[in-house]
C-alpha cells in the first residue's frame, strides 16, 4: 500500500490513477473525486453498462485502487450514481457540474469542498453587460496585484484622471475592504469623502430594496477636467467597520440555493452605477493576493483584468493560480479566457539594470501564460478565438507587459493632487492607458 503523508500527495496519486483506470475501463462513464472539508476522498460512479453485477465489481475495484493510491486519506466511500434515488442522483450532477475538469481526461473531475474562498472555486459567471455591441455597457476594469505596495491603486487613480479629463465619466469602487486605499486615495480631504461605502452598501441592500446611491460616493473633481470621476470608497474606516466587514459574506451561493435566483448585492451595485452615473468605465480596486474578495471578482464579472507584478519569485508563485483561473481552468471548460493584461512595477531607473530585469519578467511572463493562459494552437485562425500560444508573438498579447518605474515622487505625498500632473505626463501611465483603451477600440 502506498503511503501518503500528505493530503496533496494522496490527491495527486488518486488523480493518476483513476485516469490510468479509465483508460481502459469501458464500464465507466464519468468519475467524480470529492476532496472534502477533512482531508478525505471520495468517488462517485456514473457506470456505462446496465449489470449490476459488473457495477459491483467496478465499485470493488475502485475502491482497492483508491485504497492503494491514497492511503489514509481514502474513505472507502465510492458512491454508483446510477444505483441510487432521484434526490441522490440530482446531488451527484450537481457536484459533477461543480468539479473541475481533468487536464487530458474529460470523463473525470475533481470537486473540492471549502470552508471559504468560494469565489476562487465558484463555477464562472459572464459580466452583468457585453462591453461591445448594440447593448453594451462600460468596460469593467478590475485592478489587481497579487502583492500589495506595488502601485495598483495609484495606477487605478492615475487612468481615472487621464479619462476625466479626456472628457469621460470615470466609476471608481473600491474594492480592497481589508485594507481600503483608492477611495481614500481619490478625496479632496477625509471630511469629502463618502459617508458610506461598498461595506455599507452590501449590507444595507439585504434590507433597503432600492438603497439611495448618492450616500454610497463622493465625486473627485479635477481641474479643467470636461468628465467626472465618482468614487465609491470601501467605507469609513472607524469603530465600526471591522464589525461591519465580518457580516459580508462573499461566498457564491450554491447554484440549487433559493438565494442563487436573486441578484448579488455587489451585481446591484454596479447596475446601479451603470444606470444612475452612466460612467464611460468602471474601475474596481481588488484586494490584493488569494482573497475572498479578489477570488469574488475574478469569477468573470469584469471585462479586462489588469495585473501588477514585480519581478519576484513569491509574485509568480500568486500569479500562477490566477492566470490558471482566468485562463486554464476556463479552457478546460471550452470557456473563453477572461481578458488580462501585465503590469510590470517598480522597475528601477538604472538603463542597463532595467532593460535585463525587463527581459527577464518578459521571459517569464510567457512561460507561465503559456503554462497556465495560453489555448494551444486550433491551426485555424479564421475561427480561433482563444488566446492561444500564436497570439503572443505580438505586442498587445496579454503576457506582454506595461513596464512602469518607480518614482520618489510617488513614494510619499499629502495630496494626490500633488502627483497628478507627473501622472498625466508619464509615458509609463500613458502607456498604461493606452493599453487598456485599446482593449476596447470603438467600445467606448
Amino acid at each position: 500500500m502506498t503511503t501518503c503523508r500528505h493530503v496533496g500527495q494522496a490527491k495527486q496519486a488518486a488523480v493518476q490513477k483513476l485516469k490510468d483506470a479509465l483508460s481502459g475501463e469501458p464500464a465507466i462513464a464519468r468519475l467524480l473525486l470529492i476532496d472534502d472539508l477533512f482531508g478525505k476522498l471520495r468517488l462517485v460512479v456514473w457506470p456505462a453498462v446496465t449489470d449490476d453485477q459488473e457495477n459491483v465489481r467496478t465499485r470493488d475495484s475502485l475502491d482497492r485502487l483508491m485504497s492503494e493510491a491514497a492511503g489514509p486519506f481514502w474513505s472507502g466511500e465510492v458512491w454508483l450514481a446510477g444505483s441510487t434515488s432521484r434526490t441522490d442522483q440530482l446531488v451527484y450532477e450537481g457536484a459533477w457540474d461543480e468539479g473541475q475538469a481533468s487536464d487530458g481526461e474529460p470523463r473525470l473531475r475533481l470537486n473540492r469542498r471549502h470552508r471559504n474562498h468560494g469565489g476562487w472555486f465558484a463555477p464562472f459567471v459572464d459580466p452583468p453587460w457585453p462591453a461591445r455591441g448594440e447593448s453594451k455597457g462600460p468596460p469593467i476594469v478590475v485592478f489587481y496585484s497579487f502583492k500589495g505596495g506595488v502601485g495598483r491603486s495609484t495606477a487605478l487613480a492615475a487612468f481615472a484622471v487621464a479619462r476625466a479629463q479626456a472628457g469621460d465619466t470615470v466609476a471608481v469602487i473600491d474594492f480592497d475592504l481589508d485594507a481600503p486605499g483608492v477611495g481614500v486615495l481619490l478625496a479632496q480631504n477625509e471630511s469629502e469623502m463618502a459617508e458610506w461605502g461598498v461595506v455599507d452598501y452590501l449590507l444595507d441592500s439585504h434590507v433597503i430594496e432600492h438603497p439611495d446611491l448618492r450616500d454610497y460616493y463622493h465625486r473627485y473633481a479635477v481641474d479643467d477636467a470636461a468628465g467626472n470621476i465618482y468614487v465609491i470608497p470601501a467605507g469609513r474606516v472607524d469603530d465600526d467597520y471591522l464589525g461591519k466587514l465580518a457580516r459580508i459574506d462573499l461566498e457564491p451561493p450554491a447554484p440549487n440555493d433559493r438565494a442563487a435566483q436573486t441578484p448579488a448585492p455587489f451585481l446591484r451595485l454596479l447596475h446601479q452605477v451603470q444606470a444612475e452615473l452612466r460612467p464611460q468605465w468602471i474601475l474596481i480596486d481588488a484586494r490584493s493576493g488569494l482573497s475572498n474578495a479578489a477570488g469574488f471578482l475574478v469569477r468573470g464579472l469584469a471585462h479586462l483584468h489588469v495585473l501588477f507584478a514585480a519581478q519576484s519569485e513569491q509574485t509568480w508563485h500568486g500569479l500562477k493560480l490566477l492566470l490558471s483561473r482566468l485562463g486554464e481552468s476556463r479552457v478546460l471548460q471550452s470557456l473563453l479566457q477572461l481578458d488580462c493584461l501585465v503590469v510590470q512595477c517598480m522597475i528601477c531607473d538604472n538603463s542597463q539594470i532595467s532593460e535585463q530585469s525587463r527581459q527577464a519578467f518578459l521571459d517569464r511572463s510567457l512561460d507561465e501564460f503559456t503554462d497556465h493562459y495560453y489555448a494551444e494552437d486550433s491551426g485555424n485562425e479564421a475561427t480561433d478565438t482563444f488566446w492561444s500560444v500564436s497570439d503572443s508573438e505580438t505586442e498587445d498579447a496579454p503576457h506582454f507587459p506595461v513596464s512602469i518605474h518607480y518614482s520618489q515622487r510617488l513614494a510619499s505625498f499629502s495630496d494626490f493632487f500633488e502627483v497628478v500632473p507627473y501622472l498625466l505626463e508619464s509615458s509609463d501611465y500613458k502607456a498604461l492607458t493606452r493599453r487598456i483603451i485599446e482593449r476596447f477600440e470603438g467600445s467606448v
